[in-house]
């Protein structure tokens, strides 16, 4: 059998007498790409926190390669090997591509402060900061953003600075990769593009994905299995078209039931 990667466990997150997720279980398989959809304040980015711990669940488990990591702190989930990124940009607008790129390697940098301090000498961080600037220029070429290199990314058009923060997120080294609306407020174009580096970063790199979004053509053409929850409960769960079918499903976007699919949604 195929370990699982990821396994949500019946979590429930309360904020006082609101439940933001009531016992939503799934799992992931390594490489797989999976979605979770829903309407606005279902609860989706809510178990984005919890997987990341930024949120602890009163109820339930999260296991990453069977181990539980309920209680872990956010920055050691990152260095387990998830990495996310967010509904609105949160990269340093001042500072250039390359710079966002390079503080996600930070969890990847071993040296000491003392080696650091003793940059240039035996021991010292030159090797180190050298891989890691090898390994940005990498992500640089794979999200085709090389003419943007060295621009502050306040610079950028909006559809590059989402390409920034997906990179940041590789830059990672992730073996799960949370994303969280990648293409909110883009237009086809911009898209069609993120679209094709999210499949990339699937098929290419064989990174598992959990993905975020409202845009229900781009999660039927391109997810594995598709979560659907409303008001925090799941309603669905199974293929894009299982779930695109099921009256549930349909009526949490309608308001009502209907037996119509969901293409335009």
């Amino acid at each position: 059998m195929t370990e699982k990667l990821l396994e949500v466990d019946n979590i429930v997150l309360r904020f006082g007498g609101v439940t933001a997720i009531n016992e939503v279980g799934f799992h992931i398989e390594p490489g797989e790409l999976f979605a979770i959809i829903g309407p606005n304040g279902a609860g989706k980015t809510s178990i984005f926190n919890a997987i990341s711990q930024v949120y602890r669940p009163q109820e339930g488990d999260i296991r990453w390669h069977g181990q539980s990591i309920m209680g872990t702190r956010p920055d050691s989930v990152a260095r387990l090997g998830i990495a996310r990124t967010f509904q609105n940009i949160e990269l340093f607008a001042q500072m250039t591509v390359i710079e966002n790129l390079l503080t996600g390697r930070h969890i990847q940098m071993k040296k000491s402060w003392l080696a650091g301090a003793l940059y240039w000498g035996p021991g010292g961080a030159k090797q180190e900061e050298l891989e890691n600037r090898r390994r940005v220029e990498d992500i640089i070429d794979f999200l085709e953003i090389e003419q943007w290199r060295k621009h502050p990314v306040a610079l950028l058009p909006y559809g590059f600075q989402k390409r920034v923060e997906l990179g940041r997120a590789l830059a990672m080294d992730p073996q799960l990769l949370l994303l969280d609306e990648p293409v909110a407020g883009m237009n086809l174009e911009e898209t069609e593009d993120m679209a094709r580096f999210i499949l990339d970063v699937q098929r290419e790199l064989g990174i598992a994905i959990i993905l975020v979004e409202h845009d229900m053509g781009l999660v039927m053409d391109i997810a594995d299995r598709v979560l659907a929850v409303d008001f925090g409960s799941p309603i669905a769960i199974g293929t894009p078209t299982e779930v695109q079918a099921n009256p549930d499903v349909i009526g949490a976007y309608l308001g009502v039931e209907h037996s119509v699919g969901l293409d335009n949604a």
